[in-house]
């Protein structure tokens, strides 16, 4: 069992059970479904019950991709992919699911470890092959504090360790990279 809270367009807490028995979060206001109602044949609709269905759906893609997983092996993939949003910690204990980063064959996870000071809200790159492939706008957090700034990327499979390049743009606190 996995539970779920649900998050708007901004990711915050929306309509939504929340403390640290709950696991993940997922989208859960707003959601385009199909409607009862003859002259909208989709509408708008808001809760749990819409952002736990989405967390269901990436557990059966992550089994249809990988047969031979466990429940637990596809439980911590959905956890250790999560996007830590605000409330992750308190609202919910690993943050909102990224389905994408979560079906990817290579997961590059950053924390940000060392002495830099991140009080200007820095961005972050990564580079892959010396080309910009993505941009987190404004990082926060204490990078001598645990748990440090954290952040999971998916990559092609084709990626090597050797071709990944993560940098701060105004602050240079040490990184750590895995690739798992």
């Amino acid at each position: 069992v996995i539970a779920v809270g649900g998050t708007d367009q901004n990711d915050n807490r929306f309509d939504s059970s929340f403390g640290t028995w709950v696991d993940v979060a997922a989208p859960g206001k707003d959601i385009l479904t199909t409607c009862i109602d003859p002259e909208n044949s989709y509408c708008s609709v808001s809760g749990t019950s819409f952002a736990a269905p989405q967390v269901s759906a990436l557990a059966a893609m992550l089994f249809a991709q990988n047969p031979n997983w466990t429940n637990q092996q596809v439980r911590d993939r959905i956890e250790q992919t999560a996007e830590k949003i605000p409330g992750t910690g308190t609202d919910w204990v690993h943050g909102r699911i990224n389905v994408n980063t979560a079906l990817s064959k290579n997961i590059l996870k950053i924390s940000a470890v060392g002495t830099g000071d991140l009080s200007g809200y820095p961005e972050l790159h990564l580079r892959i092959d010396d080309e910009v492939v993505k941009t987190i706008p404004h990082v926060k957090g204490d990078p001598t504090v645990f748990p440090y700034p954290e952040y999971n990327f998916g990559l092609p499979s084709s990626i090597q360790p050797s071709q990944v390049k993560v940098e701060y743009v105004n602050d240079a606190p040490l990184i750590n990279r895995d690739l798992y």
